[in-house]
């Protein structure tokens, strides 16, 4: 079995159902404390940027073997990355 379908086969679904659970609830404390708090439109896009951005980096962690080269990208070429691993489910 290759690294990457090793690294796939580990992520099964009770694990992804949990990892689910985990964002969501930090997305709700994410939403609370900082958003709501915020005032400046500005400040609520950069901050929500920058929160999508590092729950895509905890993504990419888990599924790719070598994430590394994909993390120092910019935030589309993440998006396209990821998107990239089932392109059947994403067209129109």
């Amino acid at each position: 079995m290759s690294e990457i379908s090793k690294r796939r086969h580990s992520l099964t679904k009770k694990t992804a159902i949990r990892l689910s659970k985990k964002a969501l609830n930090e997305t709700d404390l994410f939403l609370k404390n900082q958003i709501k708090k915020t005032d400046d439109p500005l400040s609520v896009v950069i901050k929500s940027h920058l929160y999508v951005e590092s729950l895509l980096n905890q993504i990419i962690t888990l599924v790719f073997p070598v994430p590394k080269p994909i993390l120092n990208k910019n935030f589309s070429y993440k998006i396209d990355s990821l998107l990239s691993l089932d392109p059947v489910s994403y067209t129109h």
